[in-house]
């Protein structure tokens, strides 16, 4: 919990199967432990997400992550908070935008805190203005370059495992290539350009 440096003091409450309650004493710690993301533990993504009544440790999964999101390149005019906005909405739920995206003093890229649901894949390119813009993801460890998807490497993916066992090498091959690129993205789709460190 260092590494989240609160002001006040914070407790936190093993809630059994890797789940934990953290109690924060002031609002502007759980703010910016909420928002601030994403935190890593070891090299592994630390899910956050508010308290919801009724949770249960044995029901519960993830199944989302809170992401800063770039878009390198994008046009000045595009850089107004509502436009930002609506950018971010493409990809998930805006949590912040950066406030230096909207100033003069950032002119190489905009930057937008998402959140990401896990079970989709990640969005690569937003078209706007007619123009393709392309989406780089800050501090993803674990992105599977196969089918997109956060939380796995490409060497354990259960998706791309299934859906060639469900499909069979035929339908592959006769297969329209834009249809399959939408439904299995490929490697050379996604590659770690995706990623920012």
């Amino acid at each position: 919990m260092t590494m989240w440096r609160p002001s006040g003091r914070l407790d936190c409450i093993d809630l059994e199967r890797d789940f934990f309650l953290i109690r924060f004493s002031l609002k502007e710690d759980y703010d910016r432990v909420l928002k601030d993301g994403p935190w890593f533990v070891g090299g592994h993504y630390l899910s956050i997400r508010k308290w919801e009544p009724n949770f249960k440790p044995s029901t519960a999964s993830v199944s989302s992550i809170v992401v800063w999101v770039r878009f390198p390149e994008l046009p000045r005019e595009y850089y107004e908070l509502l436009v930002l906005h609506d950018l971010g909405q493409v990809i998930g739920p805006v949590l912040r935008i950066d406030t230096c995206a909207t100033s003069e003093t950032r002119e190489q890229f905009a930057r937008i805190c998402v959140q990401v649901n896990l079970s989709n894949p990640l969005i690569k390119i937003i078209k706007i203005g007619g123009v393709e813009q392309p989406v780089h993801y800050e501090g993803i460890n674990s992105l599977c370059f196969s089918c997109s998807r956060v939380g796995h490497k490409v060497e354990s993916c259960l998706y791309t495992t299934r859906a060639s066992k469900r499909d069979g090498e035929d339908r592959t091959k006769n297969a329209d290539p834009a249809v399959l690129d939408r439904s299995t993205p490929s490697e050379e789709t996604y590659r770690p350009w995706v990623i920012v460190s």
